[in-house]
């Protein structure tokens, strides 16, 4: 049976792996942390046509299916909350969504096994 496309309006908080990378780096290499348990995210919800838009950005040739609207189990607020990571070792994302889904486009194309 074929899955139908995602709905435009699902997501989640998509944290690219640079970004991801760097808070694991800076919680590892911290003197003191005041937690056991740090988000390490975007700290934002992102819809699939938010990245449909991105992708279409870099390849504006690009098929994006998508559905309109919202899927039945799509939370409203599917993000993470980085205030933790922010507050304790100074994490931020780098890496907005345009220019993330360009870097990786640009690594795809150069790596395309």
């Amino acid at each position: 049976m074929t899955q139908p496309p995602p709905a435009e309006g699902d997501g989640t908080d998509l944290c690219y792996v640079k970004d991801c990378a760097a808070g694991v780096q800076l919680l590892q290499t911290a003197e003191k942390l005041n937690h056991t348990v740090y988000n390490i995210g975007a700290g934002r919800f992102t819809s699939q046509g938010e990245v449909a838009a991105a992708v279409r950005c870099v390849i504006p040739e690009a098929v994006t299916p998508l559905r309109p609207g919202r899927g039945p189990g799509t939370r409203p607020n599917a993000y993470l909350d980085i205030a933790l990571a922010r507050e304790d070792v100074g994490y931020e994302p780098a890496w907005d969504l345009d220019r993330a889904i360009a870097d990786y486009l640009d690594w795809l194309r150069h790596n395309p096994e």
